[in-house]
């Protein structure tokens, strides 16, 4: 089974994800290539490219390590999955630096790259997308080495966030479970308890590693 978490900076989403990966007895998997990631970003830094070609760039990172992973046997395996971040925070962070710029024709293409993508990309079986307000997420953040460029890329940030719900709306009508949880004024442990009543509503569940224990932990907590 495969859980994917999305959200920007200070959602809570590598949160979210470290807790339902450890509840089902693994790690988060992150869907990037570490060493091609880093080389992508070098050549971004010195030679900016347009949203579209940043976005090919990343989502062929995300096809390698996919394809190094092993897709089939995430998809036939009754073990989870959590992915901490997948291709849809390329898309909507791409597009929403193209809304940002004013590049009318990139947005329009990323459109049509998103819908192109989700269908060709394995789909989870469950995506949760997380929203946070801009001043929790600052705190957040606060001491971590990325808070000084956050307050740089806010605005697009916000755009990013804007185009989740949209991407949400295509997600479901391809029949995929999607949870979108605004965590400004919750704890990580009530996100966490959100995510697991959530899961418990994918019937097949019940037959995969973990899932008892979980749902008993959760159901302590819960009172």
């Amino acid at each position: 089974m495969m859980i994917v978490v999305e959200g920007v900076d200070g959602t809570g989403k590598s949160s979210l994800a470290e807790s339902l990966a450890g509840y089902f007895g693994g790690s988060p998997i992150h869907s990037e290539n570490a060493l091609l990631g880093e080389q992508i970003k070098r050549i971004l830094k010195d030679d900016p490219l347009n949203p579209v070609a940043r976005a090919i760039f990343y989502m062929s990172n995300a096809k390698v390590t996919l394809e190094s992973i092993g897709m089939e046997r995430i998809k036939s395996s009754d073990k989870v999955f959590v992915f901490d971040r997948y291709m849809y925070s390329t898309i909507a962070s791409q597009q929403s630096m193209a809304v940002y710029l004013g590049d009318t024709d990139s947005a329009k293409a990323m459109e049509r790259i998103a819908a192109a993508s989700i269908d060709e990309f394995p789909k989870p079986e469950v995506v949760f997308f997380l929203y946070a307000e801009k001043a929790a997420r600052i705190k957040r953040i606060e001491g971590r080495k990325e808070a000084g460029r956050f307050d740089k890329e806010y605005d697009m940030k916000e755009a990013e966030q804007k185009l989740y719900p949209k991407l949400a709306g295509m997600l479901r009508g391809r029949g995929v479970m999607v949870c979108e949880i605004d965590t400004t004024n919750i704890t990580k442990e009530e996100v966490f308890l959100e995510a697991v009543k959530t899961i418990g509503h994918l019937g097949p569940i019940q037959k995969i590693s973990g899932y008892k224990s979980i749902k008993a932990s959760a159901a302590r907590q819960l009172g």
